[in-house]
Parts: C-alpha cells; structure tokens; sequence
C-alpha cells in the first residue's frame, strides 16, 4: 500500500494500480477494511490522473461504501477519526468526476450523501454521552489491546515455515475477526440512544423532484478545494454550476452577518439603522457570490 501510494505520487499509475490490486487481493484472505478503503481510494485516484474517468467513477464508490459500513459504530473520538476525516475527500473526488462525465443527479446524490454522513458525524460528536465505566467499558480496553497485540503479530510474521505461516496467519486472522465483530457491537450498544446511526440514507434526485411544487427551486452548494458546485433542482430537471469563489471568502461574509446577528442580541441596539444598512451591504455581496450567477437559471414566483 505504501508503494502504491509512492508511485501515485510520482506520477507512475500503471505501478499504484498494480500495487492497490496486490493490497486488494490480500485482503481476500485479511480482514483489513482500513486498508481495502484505501486501496480502492489509491486506485480511483491513479484511474482519474491517467484519464481513465469511467474507471474512477467505478472504484470511488466502492470505497466509499466500505467507509460508511466501517465508521458506524466508531466514536468520533476514536483512533480512526483522522483516518475517516482524511478520506472525506473521496466525495468530492467523485461529485468532480461525475460532473466531468454529465452525470450530473449521481453528483447531486453523492453530494447529499456527503453532506448528510458529515451532520451524522456533526451529531455524534456534540454527544454529552461519556463511554460506560462498568463491565462493557473494561471488555472494550481488553479487545483493543488484544487487537493491537494481533495486529502486531501479523504485521512481524514469517520467521517460520510456510507451512507454520500459513497456520498462524489463518488462526490469528480468524481470532481478529472475531475480536473486531465483538468491539464493533460493544461500540454500537454503548452509543445506542445517544448518537445518530451510522447508515446513510438519502432520497434519490428523482424521489426528491416529485416532491418539489412547479414554482420551486432547491438551490444546493458543496464547497469544493476550487470553488463553489451550485446544483439547481426543480421538478423537470436537476443541473449544476461552477462559481470561482475562494471558501475564504464566503466565509468572511457569514462572519460578518453573524456578527451583525449577534447585536440584535443586546437589550438595545446601538446605531440600529447602520447596523441594518451594514448587514444589507454584506448579504448583498454575499448574493452577488453565490445567487447572481445561477440567477439566469430560476423562475420567480407568478406572485413575485
């Protein structure tokens, strides 16, 4: 895996491909789901740097299906946090490639996926729960170290025969199945109640136009490393946008309009009439960001 990711690096994706197929057919035998998202992620990004776009789009949602299976039940604070928050990037990754290729509802869709996985995340991790201190709790520490302690072994193995290998490889791959079924449970019952589930489920595009009346419009955004993906959803169709706009500055904006907020706040507003004329000045730059160029694209209300 390490050398796939090298030569994504240098350029050489013929050799990531081959090295990401190595990893995956390992883990045939391996129960390693960590590194299976990875793989697939590695090869998804060598398809689309050699321009195989259609290649791509097959691969990202592989592993982004094994990603949301994986991370339910995993506290926001667990060891895997970086791991899932570095791997968010895969969404966008894939909404870009399926733009790119005029799928333009499986870009809406991912990005509704993405934007749901990233509340369920936003919940779990406001939870007030604290882990349980009773027996559940100490079982959880004993598994982890058990797993850490296997994991090690597997990582070290081949000093013996093949033979003996092959045996301790398949018993200890069977013991760490065991052990990561057991810690997944022990994490789902304790965050029962408390957190949101792992399972991401959104309504399809075409589900969601038949719900929208004849004179309505959903205007939805993803923020993207480039720029802004306006996707503009009525009934008869759904389409999308690039605007050239820095995160930066959008962001500069909603501060100033929460500050704004905020002295309303106060028993008495001071200079109330240049607060408001202030706050109308900013939510007017802030249309000309993000509603002017898609403004072409609605249809006002009859009754304005």
């Amino acid at each position: 895996l390490l050398r796939a990711n090298m030569a994504l690096a240098a350029k050489r994706y013929t050799d990531a491909l081959s090295h990401a197929r190595m990893v995956l057919v390992r883990c045939r035998r391996v129960h390693a789901p960590w590194m299976v998202i990875e793989a697939h992620r590695v090869e998804a990004a060598a398809h689309a740097a050699g321009g195989d776009t259609g290649r791509a789009i097959l691969s990202y949602p592989v592993a982004i299906d094994v990603l949301d299976r994986q991370r339910a039940g995993v506290p926001p604070d667990e060891y895997m946090t970086a791991f899932l928050g570095a791997r968010a990037e895969m969404y966008e990754a894939l909404v870009q490639l399926l733009l790119e290729a005029g799928e333009v509802e499986q870009a809406f869709a991912y990005t509704e996926r993405a934007k749901s996985r990233a509340l369920l995340d936003m919940l779990a991790g406001e939870s007030t729960e604290t882990p349980a201190d009773g027996l559940r709790g100490t079982r959880i520490r004993v598994i982890r170290e058990a797993l850490n302690a296997l994991y090690w072994k597997l990582l070290r193995s081949g000093g013996g025969s093949e033979q003996d290998d092959v045996e301790s490889k398949a018993t200890v791959n069977t013991r760490v199945a065991e052990l990561e079924d057991e810690l997944q449970s022990l994490l789902r019952a304790e965050r029962r109640g408390s957190t949101p589930s792992g399972a991401v489920a959104v309504p399809s595009p075409r589900t969601l136009r038949r719900h929208l009346a004849a004179d309505t419009a959903l205007i939805d955004y993803l923020v993207t490393a480039t720029g802004l993906v306006v996707f503009v959803v009525t009934r008869e169709s759904v389409r999308a946008q690039r605007i050239d706009v820095a995160e930066g500055e959008i962001e500069e904006h909603l501060g100033r309009f929460r500050f704004h907020l905020a002295k309303h706040e106060r028993p008495a507003v001071v200079a109330e009439d240049l607060v408001l004329r202030a706050t109308r000045d900013n939510l007017a730059r802030l249309a000309e960001l993000v509603l002017a160029p898609v403004a072409d694209t609605l249809q006002q209300h009859p009754d304005g």
